[in-house]
């Protein structure tokens, strides 16, 4: 059997060359790296100019919103497979990227094996999910559950994190509070209750941990929120 070809992205280059080196010595299945992006740039040029099989990616790249990522490579290539190799588990992320038309989702913390495992299954046009990975909460206490994003070792001070754990309404909102748009503003602009807009303002400042709109409003520009 001809080894398959692969597209390697993420943007920690030390872990794209780890996973170039492991798969190249694989046996079964055989695996051919034909191009590796660090970017997201990167990853659409390589999609356009090479011939590849299936794409092991990150979905962490800056700027990137996950399933936009993910619908944007399908209009390049159609036909690849999608394999996600990323550090982030948690449920409602997962079942959006098989919503949203991933074959395959591994955790960077799950070993060789998964990784063969995962690259044969999507591969023979099986859907594959790694180890610690659910589609849906534990239907039993005892029963254990998939990582989540607040439990991340990763996630303080993390972009991507902080991206996913708000709505696409407050993200919104938090557009608009950066520009300078006071409640009734925000209110008149989106056809909701000043009320409404406070609500949605108040959680956005819980989860990002702040307690004043200045303080906000930094952490949006330090990390690049919006």
């Amino acid at each position: 059997m001809a080894a398959f070809k692969a597209i390697l992205a993420d943007e920690q280059v030390l872990f794209v060359e780890g996973i170039k080196l492991v798969l190249e010595q694989m046996e079964n299945p055989q695996v051919e790296v034909v191009g590796i992006a660090g970017t997201s740039n990167d990853l659409f040029e390589q999609l356009k100019e090479k011939q590849a099989d299936v794409l092991l990616f990150e979905l962490n790249f800056q700027g990137e919103d996950p399933v936009n990522l993910i619908q944007k490579i399908k209009l390049v290539n159609r036909e690849i497979k999608l394999l996600v190799l990323s550090a982030y588990g948690e449920i409602k992320l997962v079942r959006s990227c098989f919503n949203s038309g991933v074959d395959g989702y591994i955790l960077k913390s799950n070993d060789v094996n998964a990784l063969k495992a995962g690259i044969t299954s999507v591969m023979q046009q099986e859907i594959y999910l790694g180890d610690g990975l659910m589609l849906s909460p534990a239907m039993y206490p005892d029963e254990p559950s998939s990582i989540t994003l607040e439990s991340n070792p990763l996630a303080k001070n993390d972009r991507f994190v902080m991206r996913q754990n708000l709505t696409n309404r407050e993200l919104e909102i938090l557009e608009m509070i950066v520009k300078g748009l006071n409640n009734r503003q925000i209110a008149k602009e989106l056809y909701i209750s000043d009320q409404t807009v406070g609500v949605h303002k108040k959680n956005i400042m819980k989860k990002l941990e702040v307690n004043s709109t200045p303080d906000l409003i930094k952490t949006v520009e330090d990390n690049k929120l919006i």
